[in-house]
């Protein structure tokens, strides 16, 4: 059935929010996600994770459209689709994997969670890291011995952003590109 209060939201024509003290990671007392120096590839996947949580936690579709069109602000259209379709999956091995609670935060609030800094944590593990470090990361992600299928999302997500292309496709010319130059500037960048 289709509702014909369904709208789509143009992100380009949204005016993404400043940082504010008027928050509800302010008023947890949450870091902010800037402390912790995130390539801005992290940083879309951050904010893509979010919206497809908020997706799942509201049934709502406009927050999967409202990732899809971040993305490719971005990214170019191919690797956009590829990066949420990875970022989905990722969501779905968290949700048959992790048996509590993940605690996140709306999309572009410049605060981050535990929750949230122990996946991008594995993220960075699974394309820095040792093996024995990543699967620390990993477990503590899941809140469990079991991580499968979790294992093998943040390993897809992980391999598309060290493909060649992904750095050159980051269409922001205001950021700098992930790259191991870029990261040996930021040493805090790689393990959480």
């Amino acid at each position: 059935m289709v509702h014909s209060d369904f709208k789509f939201q143009r992100l380009s024509r949204l005016t993404l929010p400043e940082e504010s003290e008027d928050c509800a990671g302010a008023r947890a007392g949450l870091p902010l996600r800037k402390t912790f120096n995130f390539t801005p590839h992290e940083d879309v996947y951050l904010d893509v994770v979010r919206e497809i949580l908020a997706m799942y936690a509201s049934a709502d579709a406009r927050h999967w459209h409202a990732a899809l069109e971040y993305t490719e602000m971005h990214f170019n259209d191919a690797c956009a689709v590829s990066f949420v379709a990875r970022a989905t999956n990722f969501v779905r091995g968290l949700r048959a994997e992790r048996h509590c609670p993940f605690n996140f935060l709306t999309f572009r609030c410049s605060h981050i969670t535990s929750d949230e800094l122990a996946m991008m944590s594995a993220l960075q593990t699974a394309r820095h890291g040792p093996e024995y470090v990543h699967k620390d990361a990993l477990q503590y992600l899941a809140q469990s011995a079991s991580f499968n299928k979790l294992e093998r999302a943040v390993r897809e997500l992980a391999d598309l952003l060290e493909a060649p292309a992904a750095p050159s496709a980051l269409q922001t010319s205001a950021r700098e590109p992930a790259t191991k130059a870029s990261r040996a500037r930021h040493p805090n960048a790689k393990l959480h």
